[in-house]
């Protein structure tokens, strides 16, 4: 009887060992029941820390990979420095952890987008910046400087009265001339404290005018430096709502190029000083930029050929648009009038040589190297006083 007592206890320690084994719930001799086996709650919350933990690295990893091949794919100046930033604030989210492992792993997810944004923004400012410096509509930084060769050609053909010079006797007559200039010019930039800049162009040109008189043709040409540009340009205002960017340059013309009376002659420069002072407003519509300028131009006084002549002022109204297609692209269009009151030659009214003179230029920009621009313009005549046609390469490098 005893040897049976201890077989049936034996078999339940055997049972109650393999039920705890497998979770099972078993009842025991008395009647009791035994809870199954669970783990700890320390352990179940390390086991979800370390998964959290686990995905804001793999976050964090994936805005490494994208600021990196961000990176590589711009090669501008500054932008460098702004991914580089980027990066150490991605770096320094992930060592200070926030209040829970939901506020940060939301925090890892929104932020890539929102830092995306901003680059984006940042390159296409970078990439308009060299135009609108081209077009007058901004100044460089403090001490930067940079030098523009560009070579241009322009065709004119007029027919009608013009003045004439014969026998070194002015004169009014019906004339058709033909007339292409070919010039090379290099231009220097200098930033200046205070949001200002300084800029000098030099020309040379090559100058061609074939004239058709009463059955009479002759050609004749001229090459040298043509007149001297001096300018100074400031920031007054900065762009903010509905405010736009407004700078306000002063421009000194020099006569430094020789001069012929008319449009019969070659002629390298105008042979008299001008004054111009302009306002040029801009503002940006992400990705276009417009801009547009207001300029006043006081012709002086002058003798031009041993003849007096008063040129008459000018006023220059320039609005133009500037489209971002890439980072490293941007297309423009800008409509030029001048608007050229009345000339006097020896105390007489020259006829006809109040007009308007109105051109339409397109152009396209494209940044070679971290350093270089190439700029591409084409121009057409739009009234019969401005140039037939001209296209011009210019190749901007900064310093």
């Amino acid at each position: 009887m005893r040897r049976n007592m201890d077989r049936v206890a034996a078999g339940s320690a055997l049972v109650l060992i393999l039920g705890g084994c497998s979770g099972m719930t078993l009842p025991t001799p008395r009647g009791h029941y035994r809870e199954p086996l669970a783990a700890p709650p320390e352990a179940a919350l390390q086991v979800a820390e370390a998964r959290a933990a686990e995905d804001r690295i793999a976050e964090l990893q994936r805005r490494i990979d994208r600021l990196e091949r961000r990176l590589a794919a711009v090669s501008k100046p500054g932008v460098a420095e702004l991914g580089a930033a980027e990066l150490a604030a991605t770096a320094g989210g992930g060592a200070h952890p926030g209040p829970g492992p939901g506020a940060e792993l939301a925090q890892a997810v929104e932020a890539p987008a929102a830092d995306a944004g901003a680059v984006s923004d940042e390159e296409l400012g970078r990439a308009l910046s060299r135009t609108l410096v081209e077009q007058g509509g901004l100044v460089l930084p403090p001490f930067a400087a940079e030098i523009t060769p560009e070579l241009s050609y322009a065709y004119r053909g007029t027919s009608g009265l013009q003045i004439f010079e014969m026998a070194g006797v002015p004169g009014i007559g019906f004339i058709d001339t033909r007339q292409d200039t070919l010039t090379a010019s290099v231009t220097g930039r200098l930033g200046l404290p205070y949001s200002s800049q300084v800029e000098v162009s030099v020309p040379f040109a090559y100058d061609r005018v074939r004239v058709d008189r009463q059955g009479f043709s002759q050609t004749r040409s001229d090459r040298g430096i043509g007149d001297l540009q001096v300018s100074l340009s400031k920031q007054l205002l900065r762009e903010r709502r509905v405010v736009p960017d407004l700078l306000g340059s002063v421009t000194w013309r020099l006569p430094t190029g020789s001069a012929a009376l008319g449009a019969s002659e070659p002629s390298l420069g105008a042979g008299y000083h001008a004054l111009r002072a302009g306002l040029t407003a801009v503002k940006s519509q992400d990705p276009l930029v417009y801009f547009g300028t207001l300029a006043y131009t006081w012709n002086l006084s002058d003798t031009v050929a041993g003849v007096d002549i008063d040129p008459g002022d000018m006023v220059n109204v320039r609005l133009g648009t500037v489209l971002a297609v890439s980072p490293q692209t941007s297309l423009r269009a800008v409509l030029d009038t001048e608007f050229r009151r009345e000339t006097e030659i020896a105390g007489m009214r020259a006829p006809g040589s109040d007009d308007v003179a109105a051109s339409l230029e397109l152009g396209v920009a494209a940044v070679l190297t971290d350093r270089m621009l190439l700029d591409v313009t084409a121009g057409f005549g739009v009234t019969e006083a401005a140039p037939d046609f001209r296209f011009g390469i210019a190749l901007p490098y900064r310093f």
